[in-house]
């Protein structure tokens, strides 16, 4: 993973009881650019409660990478 050097965009919902948060909080120590959006309340399934924003917030981040 270090040899990958482009943006990365990381979704982790805090009540994610499958994934601890601070392997993906570590991964901001892995990669040169990377943004760790965490969602309150979200569980491992984030994407199914959080599907607008989530989508929202990845359209934003591309967006603002290819400007």
């Amino acid at each position: 993973m270090e040899m990958y050097t482009r943006d990365v965009l990381i979704f982790h919902g805090d009540a994610n009881n499958m994934v601890p948060l601070h392997y993906s909080k570590r991964t901001t120590t892995t990669f040169s650019s990377v943004e760790l959006v965490v969602l309150p309340g979200a569980g491992h399934m984030l994407t199914m409660d959080y599907e607008e924003k989530v989508v929202r917030m990845t359209l934003d981040f591309i967006l603002r990478k290819i400007g």
